[in-house]
């Protein structure tokens, strides 16, 4: 004698048990990256690799073999010339110290505080407010405009003054 009680949809226990492979493929799912969610702003994906966004879009960063760059309102603020091997950057610089080696060029600028140099040329014309040479100053040609203060003045033999020396106060 054969008992049968046919039913249209499987048939569940009311305890169920995982095997390994439900409890492994359970796990998997938890805890595995998938492609094209997003998690805290980050997602990976087979276009562009590696992105981490904000949902307000005022930053984001991509990250892949071609692409190494950073934006700020949908526009480049960071990122990696890969062509010429150098970082670019756009917007202002802003630190409390740093280092550059090598040779710092600027279009134009201000410099506001104390600018050292252990040595180096200007170019154009160099205008201050006021300052102190220390050692030799020295100049192809140029004037003196306003009180010139010497306690001592060398001038070749053969100069004669416009005046004598004396009249001069």
């Amino acid at each position: 004698m054969t008992i049968e009680a046919p039913a249209t949809s499987e048939q569940q226990s009311e305890f169920p048990t995982d095997g390994t492979l439900s409890s492994a493929v359970k796990v998997l799912n938890k805890t595995a990256v998938k492609e094209g969610k997003r998690y805290y702003g980050a997602s990976l994906t087979r276009s562009q690799g590696l992105v981490i966004d904000r949902d307000d879009e005022l930053a984001k960063a991509v990250f892949n073999a071609d692409e190494l760059s950073f934006y700020a309102d949908g526009d480049h603020a960071l990122w990696f010339d890969l062509p010429k091997r150098k970082f670019v950057f756009s917007g202002d610089l802003d630190a409390a110290t740093g280092t550059f080696a090598g040779a710092l060029q600027a279009a134009k600028g201000t410099f506001s505080g104390q600018l050292k140099a252990a040595s180096g040329t200007f170019a154009g014309n160099l205008q201050a407010a006021g300052g102190t040479f220390k050692g030799a100053l020295q100049a192809a040609s140029g004037t003196f405009t306003g009180k010139l203060e010497a306690p001592l003045v060398h001038l070749p033999a053969r100069y004669k003054p416009p005046v004598a020396l004396s009249q001069v106060s």
